[in-house]
């Protein structure tokens, strides 16, 4: 079973770590680093894929379950 503490831990840094980047990124545009944005820009988008990948998990992971549940009970109910 997962910590609820651990799993929100675990959400509140996967959904900040993109927005710190952004704004890095806005800071490289104000101080006009290009080098610095483009890294930024690479780094906004290995993190919020990961932030989507992880919800889509989370997410489909329940529809999953839900599905499996659903196709016992039918499954027990035509027996």
């Amino acid at each position: 079973q997962v910590n609820a503490g651990e799993a929100r831990l675990f959400w509140l840094t996967t959904i900040i770590t993109p927005i710190l980047w952004i704004m890095f990124a806005l800071s490289a545009i104000i101080g006009m680093k290009p080098q610095w944005f483009i890294l930024c820009c690479v780094a906004i988008a290995l993190s919020g894929t990961n932030l989507w990948g992880y919800y889509k998990c989370r997410y489909d992971a329940n529809t999953a379950k839900q599905a499996v549940a659903n196709f016992a009970v039918g499954f027990m109910s035509s027996v």
